[in-house]
């Protein structure tokens, strides 16, 4: 099971200048010719009060847009690791809220899952995409079965500004409303974990019971029904299968 998130990992440089409002956070985005405000976490303003880091960093945000789908000064900075792989990744787990042909764009709801976390209320995000990826979200949007699902969406930062979602899968989230949430991230605090569910051994019993469809044992007859375990893994089943993934 997936959580809700909306982060982008770009390569760039940051520059903190002092103002008198205060510090502004500058950083250097993949084909801007400028430097781009944006807002700072509690956590990323006291470690670069000590030392701004010099030098191409991947640098770790989360994303804001208004409602053309073009990425604001309210984004936040969260971290920054040496370059690695992800100089420019887009990755988003929302709730698919609307579709918009005019603008060729998306807009996705993005929720608190940890009542107890920074996040406090929903937010929502607009991406742009292609007309194969917005005619696969307008049929979501008219199936029933589909609503309980997010939308899992990798892409990337354009340099206009614009979030581009390349990749749009389904898959599931823990339940919207803050009392159930409550109770899964507080149910065992302060006491014993529940025990695991699972039957038999990992090699030779059932794993998990029966995950992923009726595929018998997971190491003693993995064979069992496999035709039964293809049609649960069909379109984004149930937890512990692999989401159903549209891309162009």
């Amino acid at each position: 099971m997936a959580y809700y998130k909306a982060v982008l990992f770009v390569k760039g440089q940051m520059t903190l200048e002092e103002k008198a409002e205060g510090h502004q956070l500058s950083v250097t985005l993949p084909g801007l010719p400028y430097l781009f405000n944006v807002d700072v976490t509690k956590v990323a303003q006291k470690r670069l009060m000590k030392a701004v880091p010099e030098g191409d960093h991947e640098i770790c945000l989360w994303p804001r847009t208004d409602p053309r789908g073009k990425l604001t000064g309210k984004s936040q900075l969260v971290r920054w690791h040496p370059i690695g792989e992800r100089e420019n990744q887009l990755e988003i787990v929302g709730k698919l809220i609307g579709v918009d042909w005019a603008s060729q764009s998306i807009r996705v709801a993005i929720y608190p899952f940890n009542p107890e976390g920074k996040l406090k209320e929903d937010f929502h995000l607009t991406l742009k995409t292609s007309t194969e990826l917005l005619s696969f979200c307008q049929k979501l949007i008219n199936d029933d079965k589909a609503k309980a699902f997010a939308l899992d969406i990798k892409g990337y930062f354009e340099r206009n500004r614009d979030l581009v979602a390349t990749e749009i899968g389904l898959t599931a989230v823990p339940p919207d409303q803050p009392e159930k949430l409550k109770k899964r991230f507080q149910g065992n605090k302060g006491g014993p974990r529940k025990p695991y569910q699972g039957g038999g051994n990992y090699g030779g019993g059932n794993y998990g019971g029966n995950r992923g469809g009726s595929g018998g044992n997971y190491g003693g007859n993995r064979s069992g029904d496999r035709s039964s375990d293809r049609n649960d893994r069909d379109r984004g089943g149930s937890g512990g299968q692999r989401p159903y993934r549209k891309r162009y």
